[in-house]
């Protein structure tokens, strides 16, 4: 969309990007717009989730690669910035590791209620039993690769208590979802596909779709301006990811955060539904 986004604006066609990097939104286009939150999204939910389960010691472990150490640096300013939580140690894992006790051991011995772990899912799924084993029975917090399934498949039970924030988690089967939206779409994929999506992106189409249909709807029309102004005006469309509303944007913008998803009794659900059946302490350290 960054390469093609000033033809899209020259043609003056509504698209619907899938991509969370927030680069592209950035060129002040009007014709470009977004159906879900882009990557700074998860930011806020994830301390929000912090505090809602009770976290006042955060120990940290971040996969040195860039990606993992900016969003784990933004996570730490807004922890900083509220004041609640002490942070009681930063460790960091290298690309070439594949032994982490020693920093997992640091972390323990701090005695903090909450830990953070900003790696690789190929990573996370190994650390998780490490740290598990060394005792550590708390919350453990993430971003969007704590959804890599291996975790649940290699780490077992050791898995539950994973915290994270995500645009959208594929759930094991249809009955599991974690929505009413998401089992009608979930349900009419499989009819059609006879499988689960294999990737989230299935959902972002999906969500990207309801919005240029609510844009012709509205607008009664099909040309461009008329279907991007009408989109533009969308305040209260429920998609997967979240309620869409453009009018607090002036990007293409629809939403600042992402859902916060938490792994119990092997399932990855909302955490909202979690807390709906189960006290904040059920992972208590």
């Amino acid at each position: 969309l960054q390469a093609t986004g000033a033809q899209v604006e020259a043609a003056q066609i509504p698209e619907v990007g899938t991509g969370v990097g927030p680069v592209w939104l950035d060129n002040g286009w009007k014709y470009l717009f977004r159906a879900l939150s882009e990557s700074t999204g998860g930011v806020v939910p994830l301390v929000d989730a912090m505090d809602t389960l009770g976290t006042t010691k955060l120990a940290t472990l971040v996969y040195q690669d860039e990606g993992s150490i900016s969003a784990a640096e933004n996570v730490l300013k807004e922890v900083r910035e509220r004041g609640k939580i002490e942070i009681t140690t930063e460790e960091v894992s290298q690309p070439n590791d594949t032994d982490w006790t020693g920093q997992l051991s640091k972390i323990v011995n701090t005695k903090p209620n909450g830990i953070m772990l900003f790696v690789q899912g190929e990573q996370a799924s190994q650390m998780i039993k490490q740290l598990r084993n060394l005792g550590y029975k708390g919350y453990v917090y993430g971003p969007e690769t704590m959804s890599f399934p291996k975790i649940r498949e290699v780490g077992g039970d050791a898995a539950n208590g994973i915290v994270f924030f995500a645009p959208h988690v594929i759930p094991d089967a249809v009955e599991e979802a974690n929505s009413d939206l998401e089992k009608a779409f979930l349900e009419a994929y499989v009819k059609e596909y006879g499988k689960l999506p294999v990737s989230d992106v299935a959902y972002r189409v999906y969500d990207g779709m309801q919005i240029l249909f609510r844009g012709v709807e509205d607008a009664k029309s099909i040309e461009g301006p008329a279907v991007r102004d009408a989109i533009a005006k969308i305040s209260d469309l429920q998609l997967m990811a979240g309620k869409a509303d453009f009018t607090q944007f002036d990007d293409g913008n629809s939403m600042a955060g992402m859902q916060v998803y938490i792994t119990h009794g092997g399932k990855n659900i909302l955490l909202t539904k979690f807390l709906d059946s189960n006290p904040a302490t059920t992972y208590a350290p």
